[in-house]
């Protein structure tokens, strides 16, 4: 330990030509987005890279906090000089038996966004852009870099005197649901960023719903309920697994009460829908008459809606608690209020 702290106080002494006050060091494993709150007192941040990684087969170190390296599994919670300036550590950090290397970063690049990324725009955020990374909201009103970006209506804090959301949007809620949870967060939805799958999902928190407007296609979970409006028919779709077989189940309402009911094993997809010469036919002048289908991705292993042209479109209404994978150029709406969210290159 000692050594590594010769090599980095040594390094912070001969290199003047860098004019640093302060060794930041941050992750480079991963092509996630660099911290973007680094502290602005940080002239010259520097990275620690690994130059080969034989254990696990995984790139070492594998976490680094900022300003000091430790060996592997060991706790620290210390103070850290260098060149006389001092930082509370507390980390769990690993790069045992590894050459290292330090390289000099350029301080401009610290709020650079490195992966994938969306756009927010429309009527609901003012029209104003707003980028989301896998960090979450660049500049948001909680300024935390968790994965996650909320939006809601209210402009409170928590006890620690962090806001509940990043962004306050064009929307209130009414009377009613006021009184209904006056000690509501006032979050909304949010947008999150799955590691696991390497997507962004939507997610709605409060008891609203979002309109969908399904230009392509929408993938359907596993044992759960979707409502859609084909043409101006209200469509109730559930998924079940019966037997390790996966069935979705299709309520057709119409005005007299005596919805229509269909079942569909995964094997017995493509089901059409639409208004002639379909496996589900809906009479109606706002369905057209080839619609769209329900069909099985044998690759996801996940039923799938998709649109097929029609002429009236169809709308997935995005409730309380329900996720939605974001992809493409998809068209929203909060009650009348619209908005677009894009994936950017």
């Amino acid at each position: 330990m000692k050594n590594i702290f010769s090599c980095l106080n040594c390094f912070s002494k001969t290199n003047n030509a860098y004019n640093t006050e302060i060794i930041n060091i941050l992750p480079i494993e991963t092509n996630e987005t660099m911290n973007s709150n680094t502290e602005s007192t940080f002239k010259n941040p520097f990275l620690l890279q690994s130059l080969t990684s034989t254990k696990y087969n995984n790139p070492s170190p594998r976490f680094i906090d900022s300003g000091i390296i430790v060996n592997e599994n060991e706790h620290i919670s210390q103070k850290v000089s260098i060149k006389g300036q001092y930082k509370k550590i507390n980390s769990l950090l690993s790069f045992a038996n590894y050459p290292l290397q330090i390289i000099n970063v350029d301080k401009n690049d610290k709020n650079k966004i490195i992966g994938p990324k969306i756009l927010c725009t429309g009527e609901l955020f003012f029209n104003k852009q707003i980028i989301i990374n896998i960090n979450g909201v660049i500049d948001g009103l909680r300024q935390k870099s968790d994965g996650q970006c909320f939006f809601g209506n209210k402009k409170i804090n928590d006890y620690n005197g962090i806001p509940y959301c990043d962004f306050i949007i064009n929307y209130e809620l009414n009377g009613e649901k006021e009184k209904k949870d006056d000690n509501s967060t006032g979050r909304i939805f949010n947008i999150f960023y799955q590691k696991r799958t390497k997507e962004f999902y939507l997610h709605v928190i409060y008891d609203s719903i979002i309109y969908y407007d399904i230009h392509n296609f929408v993938y359907f979970e596993d044992e759960k309920d979707y409502y859609l409006i084909i043409g101006n028919i209200f469509v109730t779709i559930v998924t079940r697994i019966i037997d390790n077989k996966k069935r979705i189940d299709v309520e057709i309402e119409n005005e007299l009460g005596n919805n229509d009911f269909y079942s569909f094993f995964q094997d017995e997809t493509p089901i059409s829908i639409g208004r002639s010469n379909c496996k589900i036919n809906i009479p109606k002048e706002s369905v057209s008459k080839n619609h769209c289908e329900i069909n099985f991705s044998n690759e996801c292993q996940k039923f799938y809606f998709r649109e097929l042209g029609s002429t009236n479109g169809s709308i997935l209404l995005i409730k309380e608690d329900d996720n939605l994978l974001l992809q493409g150029e998809m068209d929203f709406r909060l009650e009348s209020v619209p908005f677009k969210i894009m994936n950017l290159p």
